[in-house]
């Protein structure tokens, strides 16, 4: 297999780095044009059978194609062809009863795991393989169908990814992961791309638009806490708690340490502190806070210590009735009393 067409297998990945990277870090990598070029260049090449039988994009509807079709006029050209995945829907070794979010990690998992293959035959040769291994022969046999159904879906998907523009704010994310499901269910259905892709773009869409009320710093925490819960209902319906499944207790505190920024600024130290204690109390381990209130401690104390010395070097300093080499010693002698056995590591950073 050429190198244009290898790179079709790998260009899934990166359309899944992608994908993710809106959720936590709402940054996306993008294909540069001499990646673009190979991918033309392999639907031209009339000497070999391509790797998958790829279908057109669909037509999208009127108000969404504006940031998808600016960098490319294939996009109105036909009807999406969905022969061979209706195809394989229809054979009686497809059972879609096996799919869900959990069927659709581990095919990620077998797609990086065989990545590699030197073409498509020898890559689902693996995959069967694999399967094979892992399950008996008749449910294997069906996960096979359900994997050749996804697999041609996520390559299609990489072509449509060359269409779009990076994008700038939220609501951009948004209309692209939208897009995104929208292309998924044109070319699987609505039953299927919801069972393998839903929750991942229940997810993408929570957080995007989460992330909006946590950064509005208009908001009070508890104003913030009732718009999540609001948004929570509205994405996962009767399964609100879904939207904090996977978070553990140590992330669950910072998003609320963030979520009442706008109160902590309006509070005094004391009104503070006490708050932040509830929060630890609610979702953090006893010896966890005990060791985060030791360190603070340790910090506080250090501050001072070191305002103290500024202070007491400053006066020395400005002392116009000592020579220089009395100032000298009286800072030494300063830099004893207060680092100790420290002393010299504090000379040697101020000689620096």
């Amino acid at each position: 297999m050429d190198n244009n067409k290898k790179g079709r297998f790998y260009l899934i990945g990166i359309s899944i780095i992608i994908f993710i990277l809106l959720i936590v870090a709402i940054v996306f990598t993008f294909i540069d044009k001499e990646q673009n070029q190979k991918l033309n260049n392999s639907t031209s090449d009339k000497k070999t059978t391509p790797i998958l039988n790829l279908p057109t994009p669909p037509e999208i509807e009127p108000d969404k194609t504006e940031q998808l079709t600016k960098n490319s006029k294939q996009i109105n050209k036909a009807e999406l062809k969905k022969s061979k995945i209706d195809a394989l829907q229809q054979s009686e070794e497809f059972d879609i009863t096996l799919v869900d979010n959990s069927l659709r990690e581990h095919f990620h998992s077998l797609y990086f795991k065989y990545r590699d293959a030197k073409d498509r035959n020898e890559f689902m040769d693996k995959i069967r393989a694999d399967l094979l291994s892992e399950f008996p022969i008749e449910t294997a046999e069906k996960l096979i169908k359900i994997y050749e159904t996804y697999i041609d879906c996520e390559l299609s998907i990489q072509e449509k990814m060359l269409q779009f523009e990076k994008p700038e704010t939220p609501e951009d994310m948004l209309n692209m992961a939208d897009e995104i499901f929208a292309f998924r269910k044109h070319i699987l259905g609505d039953e299927l791309a919801q069972r393998l892709f839903g929750e991942e773009y229940n997810m993408t869409s929570f957080k995007i638009m989460g992330s909006q009320i946590y950064n509005d710093n208009s908001l009070y925490g508890s104003e913030k806490e009732a718009k999540l819960r609001q948004l929570a209902a509205e994405i996962y319906g009767d399964q609100p708690d879904v939207a904090i499944s996977d978070k553990t207790g140590e992330s669950l505190y910072q998003e609320k340490l963030l979520l009442y920024k706008r109160d902590f600024e309006e509070m005094d130290e004391i009104e503070k502190k006490k708050k932040i204690r509830e929060f630890r109390e609610e979702y953090l381990p006893i010896e966890d806070i005990e060791n985060i209130e030791a360190a603070e401690l340790e910090i506080e104390a250090n501050a001072k210590r070191d305002q103290n010395y500024d202070e007491s070097k400053s006066a020395i300093l400005n002392d116009s009735s000592l020579s220089e080499s009395d100032k000298k010693a009286k800072i030494y002698e300063i830099q004893n009393q207060i680092y100790g056995s420290m002393a010299d590591e504090v000379r040697r950073g101020e000689e620096m």
